[in-house]
């Protein structure tokens, strides 16, 4: 009988023990949810031929379009295990709202998107200071007066000294150079550009460049890539051949 009664207590306390170890996993799993550190700031990519497209959470809420010069991104949230991203493209009046199923697998950002039937893998890149004394290529220049891209001369580029926080580059009619300062990972701020005088043809997308450079307020730098933001505007993209 005394063996009988132990037993019982014996199961009832492996099965007390059972429960207590599935509430645990269950409160894990809860715990591993995505967090907004774990993609904020942070360059998310998937390969192209010749490059790569993909998206920057910014943490102040923006969302930063990579490599689509006809999309720009509005904003983004996090709402339990699903990634909201809010793109307006010039194909459509209002921003659309897209959302998905987020998960992290390792470095990748695995999104399922509502329907179930698509998966989009997106790996982490950090971003960095721009590469020191390379010379940067502009192959898109934003011009709000024609669609094309306005780039003609190739001799056009901008090359940064990290040390001496500065510019300098040839903007296909004068030479120009600007201090800059930066605030966190891709914060950037230029001070007013120098640049000497002439005048000739290539002077209109001269102008674009030190534009681009005189209003960026983010600067993403990745692999031998640059792109230039005004809020969530993509001013101009550069790489380092």
């Amino acid at each position: 009988m005394k063996q009988t009664i132990c037993l019982n207590r014996y199961r009832r306390l492996l099965l007390l023990s059972v429960v207590v170890m599935l509430l645990s996993v269950t409160g894990c799993a809860k715990k591993i949810l995505l967090q907004a550190e774990d993609v904020v700031d942070k360059a998310w990519l998937r390969p192209l031929v010749g490059g790569f497209d993909g998206f920057v959470p910014v943490a102040d809420g923006r969302l930063l379009m990579v490599n689509h010069p006809a999309m720009k991104g509005e904003r983004w949230a996090l709402q339990e295990d699903q990634l909201l991203l809010w793109t307006d493209s010039k194909r459509s009046a209002e921003a659309q709202s897209l959302a998905y199923r987020a998960r992290l697998d390792g470095d990748d950002l695995v999104l399922l998107t509502s329907e179930g039937n698509d998966t989009l893998v997106y790996t982490s890149m950090k971003t960095a200071e721009p590469l020191n004394g390379v010379p940067y290529f502009p192959f898109y220049l934003k011009n709000p007066r024609v669609s094309k891209l306005p780039i003609s001369q190739e001799s056009i580029y901008l090359q940064f000294n990290i040390e001496e926080k500065s510019v300098r580059g040839f903007g296909g009619v004068n030479n120009f150079q600007s201090q800059y300062q930066r605030f966190g990972s891709i914060g950037f701020k230029s001070e007013p550009v120098m640049s000497t005088m002439m005048s000739g043809p290539g002077m209109d997308c001269e102008m674009l460049l030190l534009s681009c450079l005189n209003h960026a307020d983010t600067v993403i730098s990745l692999e031998n890539f640059l792109f230039f933001y005004q809020g969530k505007e993509l001013l101009g993209s550069f790489r380092a051949e």
